[in-house]
């Protein structure tokens, strides 16, 4: 009697839903778009803090300029001629007038001009690692200069009130004083235009101190790259931990 054959039946491998592949793909794996989205807002946000410092140093750098040649130019119209007399008239108040408001005026924007210029040339000179080396000079004395510039709004304050008794060099130059004595002094010393250029200057350092109270607003958006930063390397940490 013959052997009766038994059909043979093909066996194929079970292919998963894809939504159990989807499951079984690795934590992070979808994430690549929302990863793409957070690095352009890094780099989107790293320009505009750079651009924001760059134009406000400009700015400082200018105003700083004005303010230490103005200064500069007050001290030297008064040693060149606070030891002569005309008729028996000095030119500056006597015994000596308040000086230590323009020199500290000075030291403020000297420093302020040199920290700008060395943020100034690390962005044109250096490229990106001159800029951040700039911007970290900068910070740097930034916060000094924020200590500075708190001092220099007292100053400020001092000089408006100093300017009543006409003591400083600013309220002298402006004071009624200087305008009776300045068609004997014209040929050495213009009263009128060291009014105008110290009032000037005064309203300059205000317009410094509100520049540097605006540079916390960089501050602020760097806080938020860093934190941008931290949450991006955080999910591709956590993403690469689920593939093991």
């Amino acid at each position: 009697m013959g052997s009766r054959k038994v059909p043979t039946v093909e066996t194929y491998p079970m292919i998963a839903p894809q939504s159990e592949i989807d499951d079984a793909k690795p934590s992070g794996f979808g994430d690549e778009r929302l990863q793409e989205q957070r690095r352009v807002q890094d780099e989107k946000l790293k320009r505009t803090i750079r651009l924001f410092r760059l134009i406000s140093r400009l700015l400082s750098l200018l105003m700083s300029a004005c303010t230490l040649g103005i200064m500069a130019l007050s001290l030297h119209s008064y040693y060149t001629t606070h030891l002569r007399t005309i008729n028996g008239t000095h030119a500056w108040p006597q015994p000596a007038p308040v000086l230590w408001p323009t020199y500290l005026l000075l030291g403020i924007s000297f420093v302020t001009f040199v920290s700008s210029v060395a943020t100034v040339a690390g962005y044109a000179c250096g490229g990106a690692r001159g800029a951040n080396r700039a911007e970290k000079l900068g910070g740097y004395v930034g916060y000094v200069m924020m200590a500075g510039y708190a001092v220099a709004w007292g100053v400020s304050t001092g000089l408006v009130k100093m300017a009543n008794d006409g003591r400083d060099l600013w309220g002298w130059s402006c004071s009624p004083n200087s305008d009776a004595i300045q068609a004997e002094w014209q040929s050495y010393v213009n009263f009128g235009m060291l009014c105008t250029t110290q009032t000037g200057s005064w309203w300059m350092s205000v317009l410094q101190a509100a520049l540097y109270l605006l540079s916390f607003v960089t501050y602020v958006w760097a806080a938020r790259r860093l934190m941008l930063k931290r949450k991006m390397k955080a999910a591709m940490d956590h993403g690469v931990a689920q593939t093991f």
